[in-house]
């Protein structure tokens, strides 16, 4: 008999302390599959769970355990995508008892019987309305990872999953410490972004700073794009995350892909640069146009 997420769910004295192996995938034959620290799922032998299908890539899919009970699922960048509960995840998302992974042909139940009850929504999907939408002047970031592809023919398969949601964790640490929020992951790299406030420029700069220092010091090696601009936040967005667009959105995407293309580790542009003045040492990068958007834009780089 399978137990849903919205069954009744046993709580044993000291629950934060069940060990883990009451947690586990049961997999399609009904096999269990216990789960510790990290499990990697892909088509590769080197994974915890190997799987035979053309459409699940080398390393599809990685859970880790957070804290002490807390279980996260994120898509490492797959072509065919994972799917939680029949929504294709996005960003690094929180499991509870009775959810649903699906990757290619395969499926698996996530089971935590002890484990911490699935937070009830306070409101239905449908209360999230445009009428929600607050549009605010924000510090964007955009970061990538350099050289992904030659790191996973580098390194031993079962190793990039784990360097990669160190390089996650940290930087999201980084940013959270300085009043920032990582919104969404984007396949090898995230965005990020500060309501502007006063003091903000001084944070943004000291988290500018701290993550240039952890680029230098450790893999894998990144590239940032900062601006400041006008953003629209709230609306339908996917679970856990907030909805942010608007047209400097879409200019801090533009600006990582061209900092690729300048081999420039960290570009910022024009009004961010005005903003932070002199709270960051810079040099000049040019100007250069931007797709979609008129007319050529001036950009610097973190000296």
């Amino acid at each position: 008999m399978s137990l849903l997420a919205d069954d009744p769910i046993p709580t044993p004295p000291n629950a934060a302390d069940a060990p883990t192996e009451l947690v586990w995938l049961e997999l399609s034959d009904g096999t269990r599959r216990p789960l510790g620290g990290t499990c990697s799922i892909g088509r590769s032998s080197g994974n915890e769970v190997p799987l035979s299908d053309d459409r699940i890539s080398r390393r599809h899919a990685l859970i880790q355990l957070q804290g002490r009970q807390e279980y996260y699922v994120s898509d490492l960048g797959s072509a065919n995508g994972t799917f939680l509960n029949g929504r294709r995840l996005t960003q690094r998302t929180r499991l509870f008892h009775g959810d649903r992974l699906s990757l290619g042909d395969s499926s698996f139940n996530f089971h935590q019987p002890y484990g911490p009850a699935r937070p009830r929504p306070e409101h239905s999907l449908t209360a999230a309305t445009l009428g929600e939408v607050r549009t605010h002047h924000c510090w964007l970031l955009v970061a990538d990872v350099e050289g992904s592809t030659q790191m996973a023919r580098r390194l031993p398969p079962e190793r990039v999953p784990v360097v990669m949601q160190h390089w996650f964790d940290s930087c999201r640490q980084v940013i959270e410490a300085a009043g920032g929020c990582l919104n969404k992951y984007t396949g090898d790299g995230f965005l990020a972004y500060w309501i502007d406030r006063p003091g903000s420029a001084a944070l943004v700069s000291g988290a500018l700073r701290e993550l240039n220092l952890r680029r230098s010091r450790s893999e894998p090696q990144f590239r940032m794009a900062l601006h400041h601009g006008e953003v629209a936040i709230g609306g339908v967005g996917m679970p856990g995350e907030e909805g942010l667009s608007g047209a400097a959105v879409n200019f801090t995407f533009r600006m990582e892909k061209l900092a690729g293309a300048l081999k420039c580790s960290s570009l910022i542009s024009a009004p961010a640069r005005t903003l932070l003045g002199d709270l960051l040492p810079v040099a000049d990068a040019g100007a250069h146009d931007v797709p979609n958007f008129d007319g050529r834009h001036l950009f610097y780089e973190m000296a």
